[in-house]
């Protein structure tokens, strides 16, 4: 599912990404339902080849084990900048 999102963005537009943010936040409350918490399954996915799957499974994990979904959330940040360069925001255009 976390592929598909990203996959998603790329090829279909916001649309499809909103439907594939949907269905993530569906699993997320159906693991979180579960008895012992089933999120915690996720926590396979922090090493996972795609930098969204990583980020995903992070900030779904991030209440059960903070300090791993951190390193991980860390990791796909530097991850991310290198493959995309410096993050850009409203306040760089507003800046420049």
């Amino acid at each position: 599912m976390r592929v598909e999102q990203d996959a998603a963005w790329v090829k279909f537009g916001q649309s499809k990404v909103n439907r594939a943010i949907r269905r993530r936040f569906a699993v997320e409350a159906e693991l979180t339902a579960r008895p012992g918490d089933a999120r915690r399954l996720l926590v396979d996915y922090h090493e996972h080849p795609n930098i969204q799957v990583q980020l995903n499974a992070a900030t779904a994990t991030l209440a059960l084990f903070p300090e791993e979904a951190r390193r991980c959330q860390s990791r796909g940040a530097v991850e991310a900048e290198q493959r995309t360069g410096p993050p850009v925001t409203y306040l760089t255009h507003i800046a420049n």
